[in-house]
């Protein structure tokens, strides 16, 4: 199992991983993964069986979905984002597509809380039809709109790494007012 940072060249393991996991839990029906320039995605299709027609709480499918991705995401240090999206077609009852998506992401950022990921590593987004995969001017389309994105972020860097910075000197103060409060010129320095 992929553990630890996931850097970028590890990417396509950690998607086979979490691919095979799903696989075996029968959930790639409801599940997409691949990879991205900024990380592996974890797309949930949102249509039916995750959640109902404009709520934002899980049904036990969703649930399922990621309570096992919460083993293989604990097991590694990078952050992890989760967006949520719709489709063009407003909803009801006075709330807005931004409302929903932003619900859904909370809803499956709580869940991998609950699993045991720290929420320092967690954030989440609302996208409402801002960032579709597909048109909205079909069915198919619209239901390939309506989902969730875990985004496993390959851009950061390893939280366990030392971090070793260069830094250029920005030279000896005396340098410019010299050492009785003299300017290099020779005047006096200005104080305030």
């Amino acid at each position: 199992p992929v553990t630890g940072y996931v850097s970028p060249e590890e990417a396509d393991r950690l998607a086979d991983q979490l691919e095979g996991l799903l696989v075996q839990a029968g959930l790639t029906d409801l599940t997409d993964v691949h990879v991205e320039a900024d990380g592996v995605v974890v797309t949930i299709d949102t249509d039916g069986l995750v959640f109902a027609s404009g709520s934002w709480e899980l049904l036990p499918e969703g649930g399922a979905v990621v309570v096992n991705l919460g083993e293989p995401f604990a097991r590694i240090t990078n952050d992890i984002v989760v967006q949520g999206h719709t489709d063009d077609v407003p909803m009801s009852g006075g709330r807005s597509n931004w409302e929903l998506s932003a619900n859904r992401a909370g809803a499956v950022l709580h869940r991998l809380l609950d699993g045991g990921i720290h929420a320092d590593r967690l954030s989440m987004a609302g996208y409402a039809d801002t960032r579709p995969v597909a048109s909205n001017a079909t069915d198919e389309g619209r239901a390939r709109n309506r989902r969730v994105d875990i985004v496993v972020l390959l851009d950061g860097e390893d939280p366990d790494s030392p971090v070793v910075t260069a830094i250029e000197p920005i030279g000896d103060p005396r340098a410019e007012h010299g050492p009785e409060g003299e300017t290099a010129a020779g005047g006096a320095a200005e104080t305030h």
